[in-house]
């Protein structure tokens, strides 16, 4: 294989476009991070102190690949509409979680072709329920892979908007790390003239000072509740719906 980098992207994007549920998406974007950049131990600073390493997950790992998979205007304006949490909205996060495992699972297939070694961690074992955190961050670890920078809404803003959803795994075989573009995306980081978001968390949970877990994880749960009929959807998704949805 000439150049993997490029049939590991056309795999995701085949993958993305050509889904069979009900959710559509854009068309993803793709980075890749050195496992042993320094921004991978600095995650432990300011998440969780148990934060696992690219090691932790493969020890002979050389590429982190990661992937953002941004949804459509349709969906966002819909729930953006929508009083409480559009129903679309948390099907979407439900189906695109799904799509996001069969990514995995391709990719574990294809590449083995190739002798190339695959891991991703699971997330539910690796969710500190007492703080409310991961140990692997897909969004900092897509940060890392230059996919985007963080916005007040605690979200990553992405040259697509920050409205989807992220998924990363590791690799034995070396591809060049996307360069990371810090240009500021959020409007209220770079002159203040936002913070919709702010005002779209029906629970608070969002201030100009940081960002409340708790009442975030009160809400989503609510959420699932209240779509008791569906399968686990802890979903919001009302700090995503701003200017910085959709680009």
């Amino acid at each position: 294989m000439e150049n993997m980098k490029e049939y590991i992207e056309g795999c995701i994007k085949d993958l993305v476009k050509n889904t069979s549920g009900k959710t559509k998406y854009r068309e993803p974007i793709i980075g890749f991070a050195d496992p042993i950049d320094l921004e991978f131990s600095r995650i432990k600073s300011f998440t969780h102190e148990k934060h696992l390493l690219p090691q932790d997950l493969m020890s002979e790992v050389k590429t982190v690949v990661s992937f953002f998979i941004p949804f459509t205007k349709e969906l966002v304006m819909g729930n953006k509409g929508d009083p409480y949490v559009s129903k679309d909205w948390v099907e979407a996060y439900i189906e695109t979680n799904q799509l996001i495992r069969e990514i995995y699972n391709h990719l574990e297939h294809q590449l083995k072709m190739y002798k190339i070694k695959v891991a991703w961690e699971i997330p539910q074992p690796s969710f500190d329920e007492e703080k409310l955190m991961s140990m692997w961050s897909q969004r900092h670890v897509a940060y890392i892979a230059g996919i985007g920078t963080f916005g007040i809404n605690n979200l990553l803003i992405t040259e697509k908007g920050c409205a989807g959803r992220y998924g990363s795994f590791v690799i034995d075989y070396l591809i060049e790390p996307t360069k990371r573009v810090n240009r500021e995306r959020c409007l209220f980081k770079y002159n203040g003239s936002c913070g919709q978001c702010i005002a779209l968390c029906p629970v608070g949970a969002l201030s100009e000072s940081g960002f409340d877990r708790y009442k975030c994880n009160e809400r989503v749960w609510e959420v699932d509740a209240y779509y008791k009929e569906l399968d686990t959807c802890d979903a919001c998704g009302k700090c995503s719906l701003g200017p910085c949805a959709i680009w």
